[in-house]
């Protein structure tokens, strides 16, 4: 009788584990080595936002298909080495898979791996080297690559959890962008 009920507790928890998920996070970025040698003040770092929808599968594989803004990041150091004011903004659009491992009934660690497609805009004005004359920048460029990360999820609610996590985009400008963010997930 105990074994019967431990292994219906067991496929009702599997349930609960599985189906679609939608959230949204909200962070801080850091544009790697970007500032590295530039003169002058560099900012790397900025506030970046990321939606998402996923679905869970497996209790320890879910896929997830996400879209953000990045923040503002300094441009390639070529650049800012002779800008007067010349700023990047990214965004991507990315997808992941995510390994799950449920530590508890509600904490759940989970690492994740894929690829993005991203958008770096430049604008700006920057001073032609020993001319000392000004051109606008306005540029765009089209980036793609391999994201990787990790997390831990708290569940609030079989439908309600919060998420710290950390994601890296690698080479976005020309150097890797990490995203340390806090995010609500709500399963449906």
């Amino acid at each position: 009788m105990g074994a019967a009920l431990a292994i219906a507790c067991t496929c009702a928890s599997a349930q609960e584990d599985k189906g679609r998920y939608f959230g949204f996070s909200v962070g801080e970025t850091e544009y790697g080595a970007l500032c590295q040698g530039t003169r002058g003040p560099c900012d790397n770092g900025d506030t970046g936002a990321r939606g998402f929808f996923g679905y869970q599968f497996h209790r320890h594989f879910a896929v997830e298909l996400g879209a953000a803004t990045l923040g503002k990041a300094p441009p390639d150091p070529s650049i800012q080495r002779t800008a007067t004011d010349v700023s990047a903004r990214a965004t991507a659009f990315d997808l992941v898979g995510l390994g799950i491992l449920p530590v508890s009934e509600r904490v759940r660690l989970y690492g994740k791996l894929g690829v993005y497609a991203g958008q770096v805009k430049t604008t700006g004005i920057a001073v032609i080297p020993l001319l000392g004359i000004p051109v606008p920048v306005d540029d765009t460029e089209n980036v793609s690559g391999a994201t990787f990360g990790a997390g831990v999820e708290l569940r609030l609610s079989p439908n309600f959890a919060v998420r710290g996590d950390w994601q890296r985009y690698r080479k976005l400008v020309g150097s890797d962008l990490d995203v340390m963010s806090v995010g609500l997930l709500l399963r449906f």
